[in-house]
């Protein structure tokens, strides 16, 4: 499902106007040039990430300004790639009508029940779901270009005769980097703007391996952040 949305992504995708244009065309030269995964600038790609989050979330904060958010979801899978979601008090209300539509089985349990189920951190089943989609054409870029390049690269590592070791260090240095870029959103201004609940909690989903599991790789993640800014 998800590698069918990225796809209609990148036939959908119109490139960005001016300067942010300028400055993913000139990312997707350098990354377009690590030929092997050593050659890799992680610094930079968590810099890139971290700053197309702290868009995304801008962009939310000023096309949503009555809304409320208790959570945000940063995913990432198999599409080397990151994914916002944003949830209301009323959006999870609203979502169980779309979990029952979703869900084999569930057809006829009550609203309650389906609620039990869902919990508050079903996040398919929430109100804003891919919400970098739903920002200006080419915001997206990135993830496309992060999809290009790495899925080539992990097909390179796959080649070798160490290929189950290099394959998982490529996938556990972008699990980092997008901690990293996490990180950064957790200590931006924008998301210190955000409207959010008393209640409010950022989280990180990994598909690929630790699932709600990432609280080690976030604790690394912001003592690298820190120590870049120097803290």
């Amino acid at each position: 499902m998800k590698k069918l949305i990225l796809a209609f992504a990148l036939l959908c995708s119109v490139p960005a106007m001016g300067e942010r244009k300028s400055k993913y065309e000139d990312y997707q030269k350098k990354a377009e040039s690590w030929q092997k995964a050593e050659s890799v600038d992680w610094p930079l790609v968590s810099k890139e990430l971290g700053a197309y989050l702290t868009g995304v979330i801008a962009h939310f904060s000023a096309n949503h300004t009555d809304a409320k958010i208790y959570g945000i979801v940063i995913e990432t899978t198999e599409n080397w790639d990151l994914s916002v979601y944003l949830n209301t008090e009323q959006g999870l209300v609203e979502g169980v009508a779309l979990f029952r539509k979703n869900s084999v089985g569930y057809e006829k349990k009550t609203d309650d029940e389906i609620r039990e189920t869902m919990g508050r951190w079903h996040y398919d089943a929430w109100k804003f779901r891919f919400y970098e989609q739903q920002c200006p054409a080419g915001n997206n870029k990135l993830n496309e270009i992060h999809y290009e390049v790495f899925d080539k690269l992990y097909d390179r590592e796959s080649e070798k005769p160490t290929a189950a070791q290099d394959t998982a260090d490529l996938s556990q240095h972008f699990q980092l980097a997008c901690a990293e870029a996490i990180a950064m959103l957790e200590q931006s201004a924008e998301l210190k703007a955000l409207s959010k609940a008393p209640d409010f909690k950022l989280r990180f989903y990994d598909q690929n391996s630790l699932e709600w599991g990432t609280d080690k790789v976030m604790e690394k993640a912001r003592a690298n952040v820190k120590k870049r800014a120097g803290g």
